[in-house]
């Protein structure tokens, strides 16, 4: 079943919008120094890296002419590094409940670029997470999240109830723990979610990676240990390829596909997904020097949804305030330049 997109979609961007985003980008940094005094500066989120593997893009053939823009205007095959993580602040073990990420970077991307300073950059930033929407409607409730979560039981309700109206907390907090408690029983076998649309030429979507294939690991990792997921990931990859579908589910409506509330889910009854690429990691290790020179240079790297040819914008308030908070944060630990080519 296809569907055709509605061009109707608008942002709504409220007075005094942008002072807001730079007040709340200053106390994720705050907060990104703060974990520093203990361990090296690094991401104020998705702090731990699973794995850094290397893969192919492959533009899909057959797309309808209102999905044929910018690179997916025609099949094509790009170079794209990739890193899964898991979404805290701080390093944990894999048995405890997470957020988990998959941001994938392409490379050789033609066309000019969003971020000032970048124009003329060639890279194209996919960054996922697991869950298809999030708990909080607005930055300023994902930043107390954040907070809350990192703070000590003695400050954690005044980061709480500091930036979620008393109505929204039990809903809140439910929605985080749902997100949290999702199974994952291999990195290679779960779907990967935006969660919040981009443009996509004339219209809006949302993206994500499904997976379609993957080899089990000749030892299967034991279900207790600290890096179970980390193991799976290695022995997929050294046992042969995984390979992930990217699809698009397209804007219809503000009442069933809203722009601006990243809570609500698009139903794939209303906008159903549609095939454009197809992302494939060969078999390989992370572990040899290849794998190790890799990694190190992907763990330097920033992965920015605003990253993204102009037309592949970011849409919503929740991606106008990440790409304030990504700037400050890839400031403050000094994050390696684009790359031009694999490292």
């Amino acid at each position: 079943m296809s569907v055709t997109p509605s061009l109707s979609w608008r942002e709504e961007i409220p007075v005094g919008e942008a002072e807001a985003h730079e007040a709340l980008a200053a106390r994720l940094v705050a907060l990104q120094r703060q974990r520093a005094q203990t361990r090296t500066l690094g991401r104020a989120l998705h702090y731990r890296s699973f794995g850094d593997p290397v893969g192919v893009f492959e533009v899909l053939p057959g797309l309808p002419s209102w999905a044929q823009v910018g690179l997916f205007a025609s099949p094509g095959r790009f170079d794209a590094l990739a890193r899964f993580s898991s979404g805290n602040g701080e390093p944990q073990p894999d048995t405890k409940p997470d957020a988990r990420g998959l941001a994938v970077k392409l490379l050789g991307v033609p066309g000019k670029k969003l971020i000032k300073g970048l124009e003329d950059a060639t890279t194209f930033d996919l960054v996922c997470v697991l869950n298809r929407t999030m708990p909080a409607r607005t930055a300023a409730e994902f930043v107390g999240l954040v907070e809350t979560v990192a703070s000590s039981p003695l400050k954690a309700p005044r980061h709480f109830f500091g930036a979620i109206k008393l109505g929204e907390v039990v809903p809140v907090l439910r929605r985080a723990k749902d997100g949290l408690s999702k199974p994952v029983p291999s990195l290679c076998a779960v779907e990967w979610h935006t969660a919040t649309p981009i443009r996509w030429g004339a219209a809006a979507v949302k993206y994500g990676f499904f997976p379609i294939s993957s080899v089990a690991p000749a030892k299967p990792p034991d279900e207790d240990a600290a890096d179970r997921l980390s193991q799976d990931l290695r022995g997929r990859l050294a046992a042969g390829p995984v390979v992930f579908e990217l699809r698009i589910q397209p804007y219809i409506d503000e009442a069933r596909t809203p722009i601006e509330d990243p809570r609500v889910l698009w139903e794939d009854a209303v906008s159903p997904w549609l095939p454009v690429a197809r992302l494939t990691f060969a078999q390989q290790s992370l572990d040899d020097e290849a794998g190790r020179r890799r990694r190190d240079a992907v763990e330097g790297m920033s992965f920015d949804p605003w990253h993204a040819p102009v037309e592949f914008r970011p849409l919503g308030e929740i991606n106008r305030a990440r790409a304030v908070a990504y700037r400050e944060s890839v400031i403050a630990r000094g994050a390696s330049a684009e790359p031009t080519g694999l490292p």
